[in-house]
């Protein structure tokens, strides 16, 4: 009974002995070690050539869209403006042809400064 206590805590001093040196052979990279563990985490991400290309096809479909939005909301805005210009006078007036747009336009100066 004696021997195997002996035995038992010579195991446990060795296997204690063997864990030690595995985590300093690793020079304090051990998943224990949170100063390692958050170098690691901060570390910055490199992506691959597959994964760059990706991205990069990305971002030109992502700007040929906003470039696309930008173009359809100012040609919008273009026609809501010459619809308005045409229902408010501002082209040809019916009855003699004149143009109604700068008559108006001098009307509505008129109208600001005599009120």
């Amino acid at each position: 009974m004696a021997k195997l206590s002996k035995i038992i805590k010579h195991l446990l001093i060795i296997s204690f002995v063997l864990t030690s040196l595995t985590s300093f052979s690793q020079n304090g990279r051990s998943i224990d070690n949170e100063k390692y563990m958050k170098s690691i985490q901060t570390k910055r991400y490199r992506p691959s050539r597959e994964e760059k290309r990706v991205m990069q096809i990305e971002k030109a479909v992502k700007k040929k869209e906003a470039k696309k939005k930008k173009r359809d909301a100012r040609l919008h805005k273009k026609a809501v403006k010459k619809h308005n210009k045409l229902i408010n006078g501002g082209g040809k007036d019916l009855v003699n042809g004149k143009r109604t747009y700068k008559r108006m336009k001098k009307s509505r100066k008129a109208a600001k400064y005599t009120k």
